[in-house]
C-alpha cells in the first residue's frame, strides 16, 4: 500500500511539544509528513526505517493513512523546454578579453590597439578596433593567430 499520510491533532500537538519523547528518526518522519507525500516518497528520503517508525507514529495515535496516493498516470509529453536564446553580447567583456589578447599577442607594440579597444563605446568602434588589431597581429607575421583573434571576438 502507497498510503498518503496525514498528522492527526495529536500530531501536531507533538511537533509542539514533544511530549512523546520519540526517537529522532520517528520525530524527523513526523514533521515531514504533510499528506502530500506518500510512503513511498518517505522512503525515499529517509530509507527503509520509514516502516517502522510509521508503524510507531499510527500505535501512538499521531499520523493516520488517510487515502492511497494516486499512481503515477501516463501523462501528456512534456515538450522540452525551448532551446535558450544566445545571449547578448557584454561589449565591456569584448572588449576586456581582446585587449588583453591584443597585449599577449603584441605585447608593448600593442599598447595603442588595446587603448582603442578598450574605449570603444559601442559595437561599431569596437568592430573597427578589433580589425585595427587583427591587422596589427597580421602585420607582424602571425596571420594565423590574427585569424584566430578574429573569430573569437567578432562574435556580434
Amino acid at each position: 500500500m502507497n498510503a498518503l499520510y496525514r498528522k492527526t491533532p495529536a500530531g501536531q500537538a507533538e511537533v509542539a511539544s514533544k511530549a512523546h519523547a520519540l526517537p529522532p528518526r520517528a520525530r524527523s518522519l513526523l514533521i515531514m509528513i504533510d499528506g502530500k507525500r506518500s510512503l513511498t516518497d518517505l522512503r525515499a528520503m529517509l530509507g527503509p526505517a520509514v516502516d517502522e517508525a510509521i508503524a510507531l507514529l499510527e500505535r501512538e495515535g499521531l499520523v493516520e493513512a488517510w487515502r492511497e496516493a494516486p499512481t503515477p498516470s501516463a501523462a501528456p509529453p512534456v515538450a522540452p523546454p525551448a532551446p535558450a536564446a544566445p545571449a547578448a553580447p557584454d561589449l565591456a567583456q569584448i572588449r576586456r578579453e581582446s585587449a588583453r589578447a591584443v597585449t599577449d599577442a603584441l605585447g608593448p607594440m600593442g599598447d595603442g590597439v588595446a587603448l582603442r579597444i578598450e574605449k570603444a563605446k559601442d559595437f561599431d568602434q569596437l568592430r573597427a578596433a578589433l580589425r585595427l588589431a587583427a591587422d596589427s597581429i597580421e602585420n607582424i607575421g602571425q596571420r594565423r593567430r590574427a585569424e584566430e583573434f578574429l573569430a573569437r571576438f567578432m562574435t556580434f
